[in-house]
């Protein structure tokens, strides 16, 4: 089997996990010549939103630290919703420049890789799990709780979807 077959049944063709420092509930996907912009609180669905040419992950935890796991595909992977209490899609122009995921103060944490020229249109699939436990707990030293996993392929512009939102926490934060 050639990797394109591989990538073709939706293994990811890059992986990557990191620990992301929590500040004021979030933690952004920008690019790194983009002033990161908070986005109006009516266009998110509790969890994620797009601001700005840019995407706001909302985290159960106002500080600490989460869990993320990020996957870029060559094509749509399947949806897995069973160990994902949040799951919701979005689409994301990229320019030229890489995406970069930033904690606190928009300090770059990682750079999502991509094997070509990052430039164009993407979908972005976002899961949570943990949440509730991470918002009533709060952050526990050296342990996050809470965990992410962003999926992202490309594709053209979509309206954004919430999947699964089976958080109290992510339903609390939705716009009436």
């Amino acid at each position: 089997m050639t990797q394109d077959d591989a990538v073709g049944r939706g293994r990811p063709v890059h992986t990557l996990a990191c620990h992301v420092p929590i500040s004021e509930w979030q933690y952004y996907l920008i690019q790194p010549d983009q002033d990161p912009v908070v986005p109006d609180p009516s266009l998110s669905d509790g969890f994620v939103a797009t601001a700005g040419g840019g995407v706001f992950v909302t985290a159960a935890t106002e500080s600490g630290g989460l869990s993320l796991t990020v996957e870029v595909h060559t094509t749509v992977p399947p949806v897995r919703l069973d160990a994902w209490e949040d799951v919701s899609e979005l689409s994301l122009q990229l320019s030229e420049a890489p995406l970069l995921v930033c904690g606190f103060g928009f300090v770059p944490v990682v750079r999502i890789p991509f094997d070509d020229d990052s430039a164009g249109a993407y979908r972005l699939r976002i899961h949570g799990t943990n949440r509730d436990l991470a918002h009533s707990r709060g952050p526990v030293p050296g342990e996050p709780e809470e965990t992410h996993l962003i999926q992202l392929w490309r594709a053209a512009d979509q309206p954004a979807l919430t999947l699964k939102q089976a958080s109290a926490f992510s339903r609390m934060m939705r716009p009436r």
